[in-house]
C-alpha cells in the first residue's frame, strides 16, 4: 500500500487504456513467420511462440530491445552483423504490419478509460502516460486521449533523451520529474512484467497491474500490489486512496486554507495517509505524541482518566475533525486516549519533521501555536461541560 497520499497516476498504453494487444500479438506472429520464411538459416529454434514468447520477451519493451532479447535468448545470431540485421528488418517489419492490422481494423480506447480519467482530472491528481511504443502520438490522437495527459512519454522521446526503456526504471523516474511529484508519490498502471518491474525499480509508490482479455502469468509473477481486470473496478476509496489529494484537502479546510502556500507545502512535505481499523488505538494517554491527524472519513472517540481510575469519553469526532495537540507542546505526551469506532482514513502528520520544520521556520511555529491553543481552549472546555454533567452539545478539536 502506498504511504504518501499519491499526487500523480502513470498509465501504460497498450492494453490499459487501448485495444491494441491483440494487433501487436498478431503483428509479432507474422513477423516472425516470415522472418523464418525468407532467413531460414536465422530463424530462432523452437519457433516464436506468440503465447509464451510475446509476454517473455516482447511486451512492454522497446521494439529493438525485445527483439535482441528474444533473439539471444534463442541463440541463432552467430554474429553482431547478423544481430544487427535481424533487428532492423524485424523491427521494420513489424511496425509495418502493425499499422496494416491498425488500418485495417481501427483501434480504441477501453469504454472505462474516459470515466476514469475524468474522475482522476476531478480529484486534481497529474496524469502521466508512459509506453515504449513510438506510435503513441498517433494512437492517442486516433483514440480521443491526446489531450487526457499533461506529460506523454513514448518510444521517441525516451530515445532522444538516452532512457533505457523498460525493465528498466529510468522511464518512470523521469516522468515522475517531469510531473513535479516522487515515484512513491505516483500510482503506475501496466499489463506488461517488464513495467511493472520497471515500476517497481523507480520506487512507485503503488503499482497495478490491469489485466484484461488475457492470463498474464508473467505478469502476476511481477509483483504488483493489485490486480484489476477493469479500471472500473479501481475503487479509490477500497485501495486507500479516497479523496487523498492532501495539497488539496488542506487548501479547502478551514484550519489550514488561509496558510501561505509555502506552509501549506510544508505541512504536505510532513504528512501521509493512515487509516485506523475500528477498535485501534490512535493514540494512548502518556504515550509520546508524534503525530496529529486530519479525519478524512469515519468516527473516533476520545476518553480521559477521571479520578478513580475510571474512563470518560470526551468527544465523538468525525470526517473534517483535527485530532491532536500534545506533538506541539513539551513533553510531547498525549493527554487523551483515542480510539477508531469504525475505519477511519487519516492524514497523518509527523510531529518530529514539523517540529523541525518549526524551529528552521519561527513564523510557522508561531501560526501553528496560536492554532492549537485555540483547539486546546476548545477541547478543555468540552471536557469540563462533560464532567459536569452538561447537556450541551459541544463539537470542537482535541488533543
Amino acid at each position: 500500500m502506498i504511504s504518501h497520499a499519491p499526487q500523480a497516476f502513470i498509465f501504460d498504453m497498450d492494453g490499459v487504456l487501448l485495444t491494441t494487444r491483440p494487433l501487436h500479438v498478431e503483428a509479432w506472429q507474422k513477423t516472425f513467420d516470415e522472418f523464418s520464411h525468407h532467413w531460414p538459416a536465422m530463424a530462432p529454434f523452437p519457433p516464436y511462440d506468440s503465447t509464451r514468447d510475446y509476454e517473455v520477451y516482447l511486451d512492454g519493451r522497446p521494439r529493438q530491445d525485445g527483439i535482441h532479447h528474444f533473439l539471444k535468448a534463442r541463440g541463432k545470431c552467430s554474429s553482431e552483423q547478423d544481430l544487427a540485421a535481424s533487428l532492423t528488418w524485424i523491427s521494420l517489419r513489424k511496425n509495418e504490419i502493425f499499422n496494416q492490422l491498425v488500418s485495417l481494423r481501427g483501434v480504441a480506447a477501453f469504454d472505462d478509460v474516459l470515466p476514469f480519467l475524468k474522475e482522476l482530472r476531478s480529484r486534481g491528481f497529474k496524469l502521466g502516460l508512459v509506453t515504449s511504443s513510438q506510435n503513441a502520438p498517433a494512437l492517442l490522437k486516433s483514440t480521443c486521449l491526446d489531450s487526457w495527459f499533461d506529460v506523454v512519454l513514448d518510444g521517441n522521446v525516451a530515445l532522444a533523451l538516452g532512457l533505457h526503456g523498460k525493465p528498466c526504471p529510468d522511464v518512470f523516474i523521469e516522468m515522475a520529474r517531469q510531473l513535479g511529484t516522487t515515484p512513491w508519490r505516483a500510482v503506475v498502471l501496466e499489463d506488461a512484467s517488464a513495467g511493472i518491474h520497471a515500476a517497481r525499480a523507480a520506487g512507485i509508490g503503488m503499482i497495478v497491474a490491469v489485466i484484461r482479455d488475457h492470463a498474464n502469468q508473467q505478469i502476476l509473477a511481477a509483483g504488483a500490489d493489485h490486480v484489476i481486470r477493469e479500471l472500473r473496478q479501481f475503487d479509490l476509496q477500497t485501495l486507500g486512496i479516497l479523496d487523498m489529494n492532501i495539497r488539496q484537502n488542506l487548501s479547502r479546510h478551514p484550519f489550514f486554507s488561509d496558510l501561505a502556500p509555502g506552509d501549506i507545502d510544508t505541512l504536505c512535505d510532513c504528512a501521509m495517509l493512515k487509516t485506523f481499523a475500528e477498535g485501534e488505538k490512535m493514540s494512548i494517554t502518556g504515550q509520546p505524541a508524534e503525530h496529529f491527524y486530519l479525519i478524512l472519513s469515519g468516527r473516533v472517540v476520545v476518553r480521559m482518566t477521571v479520578p478513580g481510575g475510571s474512563s470518560q469519553d470526551i468527544q465523538t469526532l468525525q470526517n473534517g475533525d483535527i485530532v491532536g495537540w500534545s506533538w506541539l507542546f513539551a513533553p510531547y505526551r498525549w493527554n487523551y486516549d483515542v480510539t477508531a469506532t469504525e475505519s477511519t482514513q487519516t492524514i497523518s502528520f509527523d510531529a518530529t519533521c514539523l517540529r523541525h520544520r518549526c524551529d528552521m521556520d519561527p513564523r510557522l511555529g508561531y501560526v501553528l501555536v496560536k492554532r492549537f491553543a485555540q483547539l486546546m481552549n476548545t477541547r478543555l472546555r468540552a471536557a469540563r461541560l462533560r464532567l459536569l454533567g452538561s447537556n450541551t452539545n459541544s463539537k470542537g478539536h482535541v488533543g
